[in-house]
C-alpha cells in the first residue's frame, strides 16, 4: 500500500487559508489581516504557527506589518511587480541572455494579436489609439517614445483577452522596458524616421484589429517583431543580469 500522505503543519494551513482569501478578495486590498490573537482562535493553532505564516507572507510581498501589537498586518495583494521580482530573479539565475527573452515575446506576442482581433472591444481599440498618438507626439524624443512604444506593446497582450499570457508578459515588463531604454539612449542607435515607421506599423494593426482579421493580424504583428529586432544589437548579447544590476 502506498504510504499515506504526510498532515500539512498548522502553519501551512494558516498559510494556504490566508493566501486563498487575500487571492479572492475576501480580505480587501489595504485592509488589515484579523490580529494574531483572532487568527489563533480562528484556526485553533497557538501564536507560533500563525506568526510563521504571517512571516512567509510577508516574505512573498503579499502582507506588511504594522506597528503595533493590536493591529494586523496590512494586505497587500497579489501585483505583477512582485511576480516580476521573482522572474527577473529566476532569468538571472538561469543566465538568461535578451535574445532569449526577446525569442519569448515573439511565441506569445503574435498569437496575442491574433487573439485581440477575434474579439475587438471599443474600449480596447480606443486605448491602442490613445497610445499611438502618445507614440507619435513623443516621436523627436528617442527615450519618451521607446517607453511608449514598449506601453503599446503591453497594451496587446493586455487587451487580448487572455489573462494567463497578459500576467506573463507583464512579469517581463521591465526588462523589455529595460532593454528599450538602453537602446534608446546610445548615440545614434535610432533615427526619427525608424521610429516613425514602427508607428505606422502599429498604426497597421490597429487597422487590423478594427477590421477584425485575426490570421493578418497574427502574421503581421510576428514580421514586424522579427524586422524590429536587429535594431537592438546594443543589447542583444547583453544578459538580464547585466541589464538589472
Amino acid at each position: 500500500m502506498p504510504a499515506p500522505a504526510p498532515t500539512p503543519k498548522a502553519a501551512e494551513l494558516v498559510l494556504r487559508e490566508l493566501r486563498r482569501q487575500i487571492a479572492s478578495g475576501e480580505i480587501a486590498e489595504d485592509g488589515n489581516l484579523p490580529t494574531e490573537g483572532e487568527l489563533v482562535a480562528r484556526f485553533g493553532v497557538s501564536r507560533t504557527p500563525v506568526r510563521e505564516a504571517i512571516r512567509v507572507l510577508e516574505m512573498e510581498g503579499l502582507v506588511r506589518s504594522n506597528q503595533g501589537a493590536r493591529r494586523g498586518a496590512r494586505v497587500q495583494p497579489p501585483s505583477a511587480r512582485i511576480a516580476a521580482r521573482h522572474t527577473g530573479l529566476l532569468l538571472r539565475r538561469r543566465q538568461a541572455t535578451l535574445a532569449d527573452v526577446y525569442q519569448a515575446r515573439l511565441a506569445i506576442e503574435p498569437y496575442a494579436a491574433r487573439l485581440l482581433a477575434e474579439r475587438p472591444t471599443p474600449e480596447a481599440i480606443a486605448r491602442l489609439k490613445r497610445l499611438l498618438s502618445a507614440e507619435r507626439a513623443l516621436v523627436a524624443d528617442a527615450r519618451a517614445w521607446g517607453r511608449a512604444a514598449a506601453d503599446f506593446h503591453t497594451a496587446v497582450l493586455d487587451l487580448c483577452g487572455n489573462q494567463t499570457l497578459a500576467v506573463l508578459t507583464l512579469q517581463l515588463d521591465d526588462i523589455i522596458a529595460g532593454q528599450g531604454a538602453v537602446e534608446m539612449a546610445e548615440p545614434g542607435s535610432s533615427k526619427e524616421s525608424e521610429r516613425r515607421l514602427a508607428d505606422d506599423a502599429h498604426a497597421r494593426l490597429v487597422a487590423l484589429v478594427e477590421r477584425r482579421e485575426p490570421g493578418k493580424a497574427e502574421a503581421f504583428w510576428r514580421a514586424h517583431l522579427e524586422a524590429a529586432w536587429p535594431a537592438y544589437r546594443v543589447t542583444e548579447s547583453l544578459s538580464v543580469e547585466e541589464l538589472l544590476g
